[in-house]
């Protein structure tokens, strides 16, 4: 059984709702994937709203977990992800570990194929598991800060319609 390195930084901070797709994803330790920005690139169904993605950003880091699972849970994730439909897709990138540049990590990472141009509002729900996976895994203030600010959230028109 080989161990596979997964890279959370949107919904999968989240302990409970990784869980809900590999009871057995084992958090490791949280670690900085360099030059990159956590976005809203796309738009579903499941969550209602737009949903989280890394895009590359010269003057921004994404902090994020690092979780051990096997071959089984990859194909779990990959579901979960819908790489199969393209939607999101599964790249090899280098974090470091606890944001040390001495200690490089290959982890897999999903990014959203089809990107928007301009970022997708999500639900209030959908940053709050964000950020609530963020601050369970004690990532530094300041970043979760910049997430709070950065996440946007659709507004309801008088009818209750996003806008």
């Amino acid at each position: 059984m080989t161990d596979i390195f997964v890279f959370g930084y949107g919904s999968l901070l989240d302990q409970q709702d990784a869980e809900r797709t590999v009871s057995d994803i084992e958090y490791l330790y949280n670690a900085l994937l360099p030059s990159h920005k956590v976005a809203c690139t796309r738009s579903s169904k499941t969550r209602d709203g737009g949903v989280a993605d890394v895009v590359p950003h010269d003057e921004c880091d994404v902090w994020g977990a690092v979780y051990r699972v096997n071959e089984a849970g990859l194909r779990s994730l990959d579901n979960r992800e819908g790489v199969q439909n393209q939607i999101y897709c599964r790249n090899t990138m280098t974090v470091f570990r606890d944001g040390d540049k001495n200690k490089p990590v290959k982890v897999e990472v999903y990014t959203v194929v089809n990107k928007s141009k301009h970022p997708i509002p999500c639900t209030n729900e959908y940053r709050d598991l964000i950020l609530r996976g963020a601050e369970d895994r004690h990532l530094p203030d300041d970043y979760i800060r910049l997430l709070r600010s950065d996440l946007k959230v659709h507004t309801l028109d008088h009818n209750g319609y996003a806008r």
